[in-house]
């Protein structure tokens, strides 16, 4: 679930992207990107300061977070196109 989210792409960005950048800024995140739920035993952990590269547009669509703690988590999503 997001609390507040802010992006500056949109939905045909989104099914161009080729690549993503999923960084963590503050506190903890879990990511999927195969279409499961993260949760506190599944998925691939991240900490702040952590960034995790997600390749092919289906994995894109597909990437989900959740915070790992109690405290929400700040995190950014680039999103590239190769030529």
């Amino acid at each position: 679930m997001i609390s507040d989210g802010s992006w500056s792409w949109g939905a045909t960005d989104l099914a161009e992207a080729d690549r993503a950048i999923v960084a963590c800024n503050s506190n903890g995140v879990v990511v999927t990107f195969e279409g499961t739920a993260p949760t506190s035993t599944l998925g691939v952990p991240l900490a702040a300061g952590d960034h995790l590269i997600v390749e092919g547009n289906d994995n894109i669509q597909a990437l989900k977070l959740i915070r790992s703690g109690g405290s929400d988590a700040a995190v950014s999503v680039q999103l590239e196109k190769y030529s």
